[in-house]
């Protein structure tokens, strides 16, 4: 199988206390109760692919988190 499951531990993570908690925020399925990020990469049919994939997908997240939000 060439899937791919990428971990990323948010409390244990050297992100911004901001950073943490705005990601933890997040309504997002692909975050645990534990706090842990889990992206599953299938899509290609090569394991470094997926990863690369994974990866890519994983900084689009904490990219998405990475502003604070606008103060309106």
């Amino acid at each position: 199988s060439s899937a791919v499951h990428l971990r990323f531990d948010v409390p244990a993570s050297a992100l911004a206390v901001a950073h943490k908690a705005r990601l933890l925020a997040l309504r997002d399925q692909r975050i645990t109760e534990a706090g842990v990020v889990v992206i599953k990469a299938q899509e290609q049919r090569t394991q470094a692919r997926n990863r690369d994939d994974a990866i890519e997908r994983l900084l689009d997240l904490l990219l998405s988190v990475a502003t604070p939000p606008r103060v309106r």
